[in-house]
């Protein structure tokens, strides 16, 4: 795509390549060839850009260690853009409901989320999940929900648009991010999930293993976890604790706003 981009600009068919980088990794694919393709590409698309733009801070950081000076490396955080749906108001929001958005099941790590579903229910009575993904992926997940006696608390849905994910999310208490980071790329991903829980107003409680850690950790807008424990733990002091929750709520809001898509793609573009 990028090669295109050069050769019409070449040709004076265009002014400015703009280069955005949504996800990077050292070590792209297994095979070396592939991978030495791949950074040969990578580094051919830098080395002549107008502007590269990243969709993760730590991208920025390897462009400027690949001598990219600081105004052609530009920072575009993956939020969303809300599409009308409003953030809403505590009397909306069920106060002991855990969703989590995901795209493929198998990179989740459903053990750690079941094991905490099962000991807060001890306690709350009202707890529920809310699992958001594609396709049939409910087949694959009762077994293991009824193994932990908590099939009656999960809500399996695939919601046909992205307006009617946000919508979902917008009316739960906490956002989870539990996949295994097994990937190579997820140190260089910020994921967008997260900053949809942020910008509809919920605390987040993650494994580690994304670029967004030390940004929850820093701000105090969520919980980092090891494991079942630690998600039930924090997941219980929210619930118990409203004036917390409202401090945690207030706190992400704020931060969310930083991250304004919309505003900032008109300041990159000068629109």
């Amino acid at each position: 795509n990028f090669f295109y981009a050069y050769i019409f600009k070449k040709l004076n068919k265009i002014n400015t390549i703009y280069f955005y980088t949504l996800d990077y990794s050292f070590k792209r694919f297994p095979n070396p060839i592939l991978n030495k393709i791949y950074n040969y590409l990578d580094h051919f698309a830098i080395n002549h850009c107008d502007f590269s733009i990243s969709a993760c801070q730590k991208i920025c950081d390897v462009r400027t260690e690949q001598g990219l000076t600081n105004s052609k490396n530009l920072y575009l955080p993956n939020s969303p853009i809300l599409e009308g749906v409003r953030i809403k108001k505590l009397s909306e929001i069920k106060r002991e409901e855990l969703v989590m958005v995901f795209s493929d099941p198998t990179q989740v790590d459903f053990q750690i989320v079941f094991e905490a579903v099962k000991k807060l229910s001890k306690i709350h009575k009202g707890i529920s999940l809310k699992l958001i993904g594609r396709g049939n992926f409910k087949t694959k997940l009762i077994k293991s929900a009824k193994k932990y006696h908590i099939l009656n608390r999960i809500k399996f849905l695939d919601t046909p648009t992205h307006k009617d994910t946000l919508e979902e999310i917008s009316t739960s208490a906490i956002g989870l991010e539990c996949n295994n980071q097994t990937v190579s790329w997820n140190e260089f991903r910020e994921p967008l999930k997260i900053r949809e829980y942020f910008a509809l107003g919920l605390p987040v409680i993650s494994k580690k293993g994304h670029a967004l850690i030390d940004e929850i950790t820093n701000e105090k807008i969520g919980f980092i976890i090891e494991n079942s424990s630690d998600l039930a733990k924090y997941a219980k002091y929210l619930f118990n604790n409203p004036k917390k929750r409202l401090i945690y709520r207030n706190r992400v809001l704020k931060h969310s706003r930083k991250f304004d898509k919309e505003k900032n793609i008109r300041k990159i573009f000068g629109w």
